[in-house]
């Protein structure tokens, strides 16, 4: 009995030692903008992407950076007890990237995302690897693409004015059927790819 209780200790102090030993800390980070104001100073905290480090994960999460920033600005999230470490940056984003792995959706964006098929066979079969093989059809893509737009004004000679937006296009509000993250993902990066 006393050889069982041990053998359970210490597997649940190994557990806990792997647990706690994030490996999303190596490719995100928090970052903290002081925003100076009239009469205050504003805090802008906001997950991002590390410097490539000679990794390939990190090299080719840095080749497609907005499609990654899109996911970590989207669905993920850090607790307010974060923001209690601050000025420590540092001890901000630990906390930040150790709760990332208790996060299961974000997990399972994360694998897809950095998949081997997605990084071999490139953006012409992204689409069906990005949905675990089922596809997303091209009507999907354009109904998500189009939530990117963000229609601000009409000039005087009818030319309408827009921007790229992430918080007011209504891709929150949308009521698909399935999730969209990674297309969204994928389809932001594209917007900004191409022109």
């Amino acid at each position: 009995m006393l050889r069982l209780i041990v053998c359970l200790i210490c597997g649940l102090t190994q557990y806990q030692l792997v647990v706690a030993q994030s490996p999303f800390g190596k490719y995100f980070e928090l970052k903290v903008e002081q925003i100076p104001l009239s009469d205050r100073t504003l805090l802008n905290i906001y997950p991002a992407l590390k410097p490539s480090n000679g990794d390939s994960v990190m090299a080719f999460m840095n080749r497609h950076k907005r499609r990654f920033e899109y996911i970590l600005l989207n669905r993920t999230s850090f607790s307010s007890r974060a923001n209690d470490l601050y000025p420590d940056v540092k001890a901000m984003s630990t906390r930040y990237t150790d709760s990332l792995i208790y996060n299961p959706r974000f997990i399972g964006y994360y694998n897809r995302l950095v998949s081997p098929a997605a990084a071999l066979k490139g953006n012409s079969t992204m689409l069906s690897v990005l949905n675990g093989g089922s596809g997303f059809s091209k009507t999907e893509m354009m109904e998500v693409a189009s939530r990117f737009f963000y229609c601000d004004g009409i000039r005087p000679n009818g030319e309408v004015t827009w921007h790229v937006c992430i918080g007011l296009n209504g891709v929150k509000e949308a009521n698909w059927t399935k999730d969209m993250t990674l297309l969204e993902a994928f389809v932001f990066e594209a917007i900004f790819n191409t022109g």
